[in-house]
């Protein structure tokens, strides 16, 4: 695992991640949710989950979160890919260096090199 120094230093910005700023899951499946806020929480970081793309650009744009990890996949049998596509984009609209770590269990890898 990377010492906290190098977790926070992304995109040509200083990120602190341990200092009130909260890292946020999009998933709509909560043990997923629930896996990662376990997993950042014992290594003291502030989480918050939501469940859709829209509460998540809602949440970004009211400011304080310094990295998102994401769904790439919501709607059900949904596999392409879509949703997630087009929430980085909202994100990075918002905030275009905001860090967002991309995650799906079903997805063609040619839309990952898309991005």
């Amino acid at each position: 695992m990377a010492d906290s120094a190098s977790v926070r230093q992304r995109c040509g910005r200083e990120v602190d991640l341990k200092a009130g700023n909260t890292v946020l899951i999009v998933d709509d499946n909560d043990a997923v949710l629930v896996a990662l806020r376990l997993l950042l929480e014992l290594h003291d970081f502030e989480v918050e989950t939501v469940r859709t793309p829209e509460d998540a650009v809602a949440r970004v744009g009211t400011g304080g979160v310094a990295a998102v990890i994401q769904d790439m996949n919501y709607g059900r049998e949904t596999t392409t890919g879509g949703e997630g596509i087009a929430l980085f984009h909202a994100l990075r609209a918002i905030d275009g260096s905001l860090p967002v770590v991309l995650m799906a269990a079903w997805c063609w890898g040619e839309t990952a090199g898309g991005m």
